[in-house]
């Protein structure tokens, strides 16, 4: 990956920010059922939704030309990694003269996925966002964002220009973290699935097959899942309108199987 195709940030919310401040001027159509700070970080800007989940409302998007597309990949927080339908799908929006944001930052299989939609990084429409955030449980020390092009640098430099991480504690942190745990996210997702193995096991729940992170949806509404004193979070919390559907995480139950 050409280093001029590379900026630094505190993480992807820093990122976003400054991207979105890039495209004040234009639509931005985002995923409305999962990650609500995207609408305050996105204040600026007109703002249309889509439905990603059971599936992604692919079709709702297909008259949509011209303007900027945020999709999270994992399609969170159904843990869905990417398919072959996914990447034609974007390939098409590229094709319509959208740009595509892409928030990874959940991608605890980083590299699996990024193969997938490299072909589309040659197109010249995409930004792929990632940090240490959440696979290497390191907050605020850094993202990195993928430019289409080398012309955006200029506007990053210059919107970065808060960010300190060439002071040296920061980028040794950064770079420990890198070298000395190279495999935290694949160890991480191991757990996961033990945690998500003892939800289906011991709940007798129809849990939607979650393939990557700690998140699953689960085709039941919030109350009747209480009811049989099982906890969950209402799809709401994320943004959906839909009022039989409940997300669950493999981190609640991993600490239940570790007790046991």
């Amino acid at each position: 990956m050409p280093s001029e195709n590379l900026a630094l940030s505190r993480g992807v919310r820093h990122s976003l920010s400054k991207l979105f401040h890039l495209f004040k001027s234009e639509t931005i159509y985002m995923p409305q059922d999962v990650y609500p700070r995207y609408f305050e970080l996105a204040k600026e800007n007109n703002i249309e939704t889509f439905e990603t989940y059971p599936q992604t409302d692919w079709e709702s998007l297909k008259e949509v030309k011209d303007s900027i597309v945020l999709l999270t990949i994992p399609f969170t927080p159904m843990g869905r990694e990417v398919s072959e339908e996914d990447v034609e799908q974007i390939k098409a929006l590229v094709h319509r003269g959208n740009r595509i944001i892409i928030d990874s930052v959940y991608a605890y299989n980083l590299s699996e996925n990024f193969k997938k939609v490299k072909v589309l990084l040659e197109e010249g429409s995409i930004f792929w966002l990632h940090s240490l955030s959440k696979t290497y449980l390191s907050p605020e020390v850094l993202g990195i964002i993928y430019l289409p092009s080398s012309d955006y640098q200029l506007y990053f430099k210059e919107a970065f220009d808060d960010y300190t991480f060439k002071d040296k504690v920061s980028y040794n942190r950064a770079y420990d973290i890198l070298t000395q745990t190279p495999t935290l996210p694949m160890l991480q997702q191991e757990e996961f699935n033990k945690g998500f193995d003892y939800l289906s096991e011991n709940t007798g729940l129809d849990v939607y097959d979650s393939e990557i992170a700690y998140f699953s949806v689960v085709q039941d509404s919030f109350d009747e899942l209480l009811k049989h004193n099982i906890l969950g979070v209402p799809a709401s919390v994320f943004g959906s309108k839909n009022e039989n559907l409940t997300v669950v995480t493999a981190l609640f139950y991993l600490s239940r199987l570790r007790q046991n």
